[in-house]
C-alpha cells in the first residue's frame, strides 16, 4: 500500500508501467495474505497457482497426490474464506485509485480459485 500511496494513478498523464507495477504489488500482497490460510508445506504450490493460471492443473495434481483430495478441498475453502475476508477489508478502503487496484487485484484471485476448484473436482477420488 505504501507504493500505491506514494505513486497513485493519475487521471491525466497516466504512466502504464506504474499501473502495471501497482497491480503486480497488489497481487503479491493478496497472494501472500491468502496463502497464510493453508499449511506451510503447500503454500508454495498455491503461490504458483496464483501467479500462473497454467500451473493450476499440474499443481492440483501434485497437491492431491501428496496431501489427498479432502485436504486440498479444505485448503480451497480456507483460501476462499481468506479472500472473502480480504475483500471485506478492501471494501473499507476509501474510494479512489488505491481501492480500485485492490478490487481489480482480488477479482483475479477469485477467478483463479474458481478454476482451481473446477480442476480439483475433476480429480475427486472415489
Amino acid at each position: 500500500m505504501a507504493y500505491l500511496e506514494r505513486f497513485p494513478d493519475r487521471q491525466q498523464d497516466r504512466n502504464a508501467e506504474e499501473v502495471r507495477l501497482g497491480y503486480a504489488i497488489v497481487r503479491t500482497a493478496i497472494a501472500e495474505k491468502a496463502v497464510l490460510a493453508v499449511g506451510p508445506p503447500r503454500r508454495q504450490a498455491y503461490r504458483a497457482i496464483f501467479s500462473d493460471a497454467n500451473r493450476i492443473a499440474p499443481e492440483t495434481e501434485a497437491l492431491v497426490a501428496s496431501a489427498g483430495w479432502e485436504v486440498i478441498l479444505a485448503d480451497h475453502d480456507a483460501l476462499a474464506a481468506a479472500l472473502a475476508a480480504l475483500k471485506a477489508a478492501i471494501e473499507e478502503i476509501p474510494k479512489g485509485m488505491i481501492r480500485e487496484r485492490f478490487i481489480g487485484g482480488i477479482s483475479y484471485f477469485f477467478n483463479i480459485l474458481y478454476v482451481f476448484k473446477m480442476n480439483l473436482g475433476s480429480r475427486r477420488q472415489g
